[in-house]
């Protein structure tokens, strides 16, 4: 049990979820889309649920990426803010991508959407990093806590 835990704290696992999450948004954008408009619209808190989707796709992505990396060597302020706007670039891509796509089309407000997400997943792995989270939940999950 405690050789999965490591496993799950290992770099290498964050480096290969990083590359299966990133085919994976490559996959879904170049979905044609095919859901009724109506479907777009639905909202949860005044928040259209497509938006809130582009954050959590990008906020794991950032995540994913910042754990991986921090793995292999301290983050320093400078490498991470590279990693983020790494991150911002391929979103705006992403999102040129999809005007390529039957039924999709570029916008804009979801690349401030999927920007948010990498900001707000930069963070998050930080605060994860800082205070060890991640290894105090499995510790007390491998002594049977």
């Amino acid at each position: 049990m405690k050789r999965i835990l490591k496993a799950l704290l290992d770099h290498h696992t964050y480096k290969v979820l990083f590359w299966i999450w990133l085919a994976l948004i490559v996959i879904l954008s170049s979905y044609p889309d095919l859901s009724p408009d109506e479907e777009k619209t639905k909202r949860l808190f005044s928040i259209r649920l497509d938006y809130l989707a582009h954050i959590i796709m990008y906020l794991i992505l950032s995540m994913l990426v910042i754990l991986w990396k921090s793995g292999l060597e301290r983050i320093r302020f400078k490498t991470g803010i590279i990693y983020t706007l790494l991150l911002i670039a391929f979103s705006y891509v992403e999102e040129l991508h999809q005007s390529i796509i039957p039924g999709r089309s570029y916008n804009i407000v979801d690349f401030i959407y999927n920007s948010l997400g990498v900001i707000l997943g930069y963070f998050t792995a930080l605060l994860l990093i800082k205070y060890r989270t991640f290894e105090n939940i499995f510790n007390r999950f491998g002594k049977g806590h």
